[in-house]
């Protein structure tokens, strides 16, 4: 029997690898015999770095003190080259968990701080990838790092998600001539335009911490932004991630936005792996309609079309079961049934339930 693992982490609670490792050891007692693999995954968000690591055989590994989140703070981010190749997990930058959740002030300057690190060092090839992000600032904040000048009342200045109205010319002519002979590939898990009821602030800055009252605020600003720069990339799938970094890069970089979960398993050359596999289990924190528009679990599905498939997330929105069914689960579990607890019982006995879930769900 050969099982594969490879599950997104589950957000806030468990890594990727560490829900792998504790999957893979009940499943060791339980059946001994099982042949059991297993590969961290992500979809361009958060562990992205850590999957990449896992795919690449010849890699080195920098650091670098950056812009994190808020213009007033710093941290050391790390970043791979690998043949020259740039790997940036802009979540190690400007990610919610280091932020102060606060749409208006964030910031995505650090990202260009790593893009200017790895020029200096030789590369022109990038990998980047934009998921769980604290920003909204339109890509504002890198694209200030890499030489555009915005201006306030003939003041250059740093634009945030709460400023770009305050824009009134935009000067490009400071971009890194080095950026010209560039090629980015740009990993996201979300396809949202820029603008408007599905773009970038109706659909994910309140999770970022913005009020429903700072939604027309913000999106004021992001409208403004987009019609100075006036480059028609608003209405491109992807240019709403991460808070419109994606239009960032689509505004004046040789960049091009991709599945990041899809872009991992080419990586990872996936059909190959389980080509003699009999059983692959996937999961996530959270399992809802979102799961079902390029995420890990979906894009899982696509390929494991006749292979005994289980799902194994948090939770499992009820409402999804049939459609998972149709994408091609064939066992479908949630951990979590009880949906009055606090986030912080959740996270505190996340490991202790995965465990009991192995051993009650999961059979060979």
């Amino acid at each position: 029997m050969k099982i594969l693992l490879i599950p997104d982490s589950f957000k806030g609670t468990l890594t990727s690898q560490e829900v792998i490792n504790i999957i893979k050891m009940e499943l060791s007692i339980k059946y001994p015999s099982a042949c059991i693999v297993g590969y961290p995954f992500a979809d361009g968000g958060e562990g992205s770095l850590a999957c990449l690591k896992e795919v690449l055989s010849d890699y080195q590994e920098f650091h670098k003190e950056v812009i994190a989140c808020e213009l007033d703070n710093t941290r050391d981010a790390s970043y791979l080259i690998s043949n020259n190749k740039a790997i940036i997990d802009s979540s190690l930058v400007m990610g919610l968990p280091y932020s102060k959740k606060n749409p208006f002030i964030t910031t995505t300057y650090g990202v260009g701080q790593l893009i200017l690190d790895a020029l200096d060092k030789g590369s022109r090839k990038f990998i980047i990838t934009i998921g769980g992000s604290s920003t909204n600032d339109g890509g504002a904040g890198m694209l200030s790092a890499l030489g555009v000048t915005f201006y306030h009342q003939n003041k250059p200045f740093i634009p945030t998600g709460g400023t770009l109205n305050d824009i009134d010319m935009v000067d490009t002519s400071n971009l890194d001539k080095r950026l010209k002979d560039c090629e980015f590939k740009i990993l996201s898990d979300v396809t949202n335009p820029l603008l408007g009821s599905q773009g970038a602030t109706y659909t994910y800055a309140l999770q970022k911490g913005a009020s429903k009252h700072d939604l027309p605020l913000l999106e004021e600003g992001m409208k403004h932004y987009a019609s100075l720069l006036n480059n028609h990339k608003e209405e491109i799938p992807g240019s709403g991630a991460a808070g419109g970094l994606g239009y960032g890069f689509l505004s004046f970089l040789n960049s091009r936005i991709v599945s990041g979960a899809q872009e991992i398993l080419n990586l990872y050359h996936f059909d190959e792996r389980i080509a003699d596999i009999d059983i692959v289990i996937t999961g996530e924190g959270k399992t809802d309609a979102s799961s079902l528009q390029g995420k890990c679990i979906s894009v899982v599905a696509k390929h494991c079309q006749n292979k005994r498939l289980i799902l194994l997330s948090g939770y499992v929105d009820p409402r999804v079961y049939d459609s998972l069914k149709e994408i091609g689960f064939s066992e479908i579990y949630s951990i979590q049934q009880d949906t009055k607890k606090s986030f912080e019982e959740i996270k505190a006995h996340a490991e202790d339930d995965l465990k009991a879930s192995v051993v009650k769900y999961i059979s060979c």
